[in-house]
């Protein structure tokens, strides 16, 4: 699986929230960009949450929701 920025953007607008995307925001989905989407994290097999876990192409981990995931 995958992290697509578009995917995100697309969930986001869809619940109402897309001014919650600003430049920081932005900045972190194009670094998450179609980098590996990995399911064995502590939040998801620990605590059963709808998360995947992405290494950006600075190094920088960081959850992601599943549904922003392919």
């Amino acid at each position: 699986m995958k992290f697509y920025k578009a995917l995100m953007i697309k969930r986001v607008t869809e619940m109402g929230k897309a001014d919650m995307i600003d430049d920081t925001v932005m900045a972190i989905m194009d670094n998450l960009d179609g980098q590996e989407a990995i399911e064995h994290c502590w939040l998801r097999v620990v605590n059963g949450e709808p998360v995947l876990w992405v290494v950006g192409k600075n190094g920088k981990g960081e959850y992601v929701n599943e549904n922003d995931c392919r």
